[in-house]
């Protein structure tokens, strides 16, 4: 009963909004990349913590570990006529798997959608998985990344130590 509420209450809440922004983490394995012949594909096994990170080291544009050092944000003016806060983060480099290693990186968050990972906290340690850089030379955390702060990103450290390290 409770949850038919809640789910009666979130339509109504949705249904009323003139806008709505929604994400959807599908999880490897649902899904085949395009470029994928659908006669080889095999789903991925998401129990398998090997295969998820090898993964995500492919469909990333940069992985590596990074300190958040400083943000800045800025209020940018929306298409449907509404202001968004942009969120501004950067990080000193620490390791890197993929990409180029450089001392700093920038990551560009939306604050209104919901789709960027959006737990980052000054002076705490990462393991991001990031796409881009966008034109401006930002890059973007997904929320369905495995981007998680360094503490709780052991298994995937001593995976991807184990796969390739960029020198």
């Amino acid at each position: 009963m409770n949850k038919a509420i809640i789910w009666l209450i979130t339509l109504v809440l949705c249904a009323a909004s003139e806008y709505s922004l929604a994400c959807s983490c599908i999880p490897p394995g649902k899904y085949r990349p395009l470029e994928t012949d659908v006669n080889d594909w095999k789903p991925l096994d998401t129990t398998d913590s090997n295969a998820v990170v090898k993964y995500m080291l492919q469909e990333s544009d940069y992985v590596l570990t990074g300190t958040f050092v400083s943000q800045s944000s800025y209020s940018e003016y929306e298409e449907h006529g509404e202001y968004t806060i942009i969120r501004i983060t950067e990080f000193s480099v620490e390791k890197v798997w993929k990409g180029k290693k450089v001392n700093n990186i920038w990551i560009k968050r939306r604050v209104r959608l919901n789709c960027s990972y959006s737990g980052f906290r000054p002076g705490v340690s990462y393991l991001l998985y990031l796409s881009g850089p966008d034109p401006d030379g930002f890059y973007q955390a997904s929320a369905c990344s495995r981007t998680n702060r360094l503490s709780e990103s052991e298994e995937d450290i001593r995976i991807l130590d184990g796969m390739y390290i960029q020198e």
